[in-house]
């Protein structure tokens, strides 16, 4: 099936219209596109072999929003009479330890990055920051936090965000020192054609390097469980405070602070349960 161009650019906008994410509506108007263009059919994406689960999981979700639109559209409902599966949940990767993750900060100087770009992944690995919300840091944002040491930007779903600027001081004062740049994105992938998609890829890719260094599979290290980590370290700091941590990270409400570290609470209790019992043992 051919997809119309326009018709694409149109759900890019109504996904926009309803509080997606630039990067977000981008990747489900790709996704989109890949399964209606997909000679095998629309769901075939869904059980190709060799797929990961999560980029699986992307598709459906993106399937299910163009549905959405065809019937809001008034368009062909060409998923109408199509039985969606339902997404395949995957289970959460535990938080880095202290160690591990000091270990993960100290080795990123090896990978030998561009400026920009180590300086963005450290940001991202001290602090769990999204790697849409680095990329598309504003220089005026990076200005205003080193002078009142608290960093202030619009992150996902343009939710106003504001972070103590002392962990990742040093990185704000190398991306100030530069000039002639809107976003962060600018300085990673000057020579990109879309700068912000550019500057995300390649710090996947340097996420996906980071591992092989460390000696871990790649679909073991991800944005996601270095935020996991930052979280769960954060809890622990507050006294398990979930409140205080859906305040930190700036989420809507405290089932998401919940979600974030149940898997990763009970990896680390029954850790420390192991241990407990070995020095009983001696």
């Amino acid at each position: 099936m051919r997809v119309n161009p326009k018709k694409i650019q149109k759900f890019f906008q109504w996904l926009r219209d309803r509080g997606r994410s630039e990067g977000t509506a981008e990747l489900y108007a790709n996704d989109v596109t890949l399964c209606l263009g997909d000679s095998r059919g629309v769901t075939a994406r869904l059980v190709t072999e060799g797929l990961a689960p999560k980029t699986k999981r992307h598709n459906l979700a993106a399937l299910r929003a163009w549905a959405k639109f065809a019937r809001d559209q008034k368009l062909v409902d060409v998923l109408d009479d199509i039985k969606l599966p339902p997404p395949e949940r995957v289970t959460e990767k535990a938080p880095l330890s202290l160690e591990e993750w000091q270990d993960l900060l100290d080795t990123i100087p090896d990978l030998h990055l561009p400026e920009p770009d180590e300086n963005a992944l450290t940001m991202i690995a001290i602090r769990g920051f999204r790697v849409g919300d680095v990329c598309r840091l504003s220089r005026k944002a990076v200005t205003q936090g080193l002078q009142t040491g608290i960093l202030n930007f619009r992150g996902k779903s343009n939710r106003q965000l504001a972070w103590t600027v002392a962990p990742f001081e040093d990185e704000l004062r190398f991306f100030a020192s530069n000039r002639g740049w809107e976003k962060v994105c600018d300085l990673i992938a000057p020579n990109g054609k879309d700068r912000y998609k550019s500057a995300r890829q390649r710090l996947y890719r340097a996420i996906l390097r980071l591992a092989d260094l460390l000696g871990i599979p790649q679909s073991e290290l991800s944005p996601h469980r270095l935020r996991r980590t930052y979280a769960v370290h954060f809890l622990d700091q507050v006294g398990g405070d979930l409140e205080k941590l859906r305040q930190h990270m700036g989420w809507a409400n405290i089932s998401t602070a919940a979600q974030y570290v149940d898997h990763s609470r009970r990896e680390e209790l029954d850790a420390l349960a192991a241990e407990m019992a070995k020095r009983r043992r001696k």
